[in-house]
């Protein structure tokens, strides 16, 4: 390199350290939100119960004929096929706790309801049965 090709150089490095660091802003500011899309928090039930008492939304993506057998008092039941259509009755202005069947369906939901604008999602460890045997009360319809 010669002292002749040194103001070239100069042309050019602060352009590109000036696109790295906006890269790299935007990156840290991105990133958080990137971490919240992956999967919901998970609760356990008592805090599940907890929550629901404080205010929190339980929606029940089980089949209908789940939701029968056995549901927790005061939840909402929207069947995962039916949620991307019914996604709009879900309150955005609450925390909303999940119960499903298996972590695939739970992730199924998440990006659903992520993907209609839901911003608090967790999911309830243990599903219904963690609920049952942890003495909270069901309800069930014939």
């Amino acid at each position: 390199m010669t002292v002749a090709n040194l103001p070239r150089l100069r042309v050019w490095l602060w352009p590109t350290l000036g696109v790295l660091v906006v890269i790299a802003v935007g990156f840290l500011i991105i990133q958080p939100e990137l971490s919240t899309l992956s999967y919901p928090q998970e609760v356990s039930v008592a805090e599940a119960a907890a929550k629901q008492k404080a205010g929190a939304f339980i929606l029940d993506v089980r089949s209908e004929a789940e939701w029968k057998a056995a549901h927790i008092p005061g939840s909402a039941l929207i069947s995962l096929p039916h949620l991307a259509d019914w996604s709009r009755e879900v309150p955005r202005r609450r925390e909303v706790i999940l119960v499903c069947t298996d972590d695939e369906q739970c992730a199924q939901a998440f990006a659903i309801l992520r993907a209609a604008g839901v911003p608090a999602l967790s999911r309830m460890m243990g599903g219904i049965e963690a609920w049952q045997a942890a003495g909270y009360p069901v309800e069930s319809e014939p």
